[in-house]
């Protein structure tokens, strides 16, 4: 849609990737259930790499099948960046919610 308005394919790439903030990637597993396998936060975009930056958060990790279902929990991979905590905190989100997904370079474990 961007494209068709006139922007270029780059500056269409960048203004997306500085309006997005989370993306929530879906699988069908083999099992044929669906699962939310990963959530990563867009922060902003590379102008060096022209490419947006994308950082996981939490990734869903399996752990067998039970009864020909997968089994399986969310892992921590990230934290959050400064931007998304301040867009957090100016939307409302309680601190202390927060600060559990934050060490102090930035990444949780």
């Amino acid at each position: 849609m961007l494209q068709r308005g006139g922007l270029e394919y780059q500056i269409a790439r960048e203004v997306i990737s500085n309006t997005v903030d989370y993306i929530i990637n879906q699988r069908r597993m083999i099992d044929g259930s669906r699962k939310i396998v990963e959530i990563a936060q867009v922060d902003g975009y590379d102008h060096e790499r022209k490419q947006p930056i994308i950082k996981p958060i939490f990734e869903f990790i399996v752990t067998g099948v039970i009864d020909g279902k997968i089994q399986g929990f969310f892992k921590q991979v990230g934290g959050l960046s400064p931007r998304k905590i301040e867009k957090l905190m100016l939307a409302g989100a309680p601190k202390e919610k927060i600060d559990r997904f934050v060490r102090e370079e930035g990444v949780a474990g």
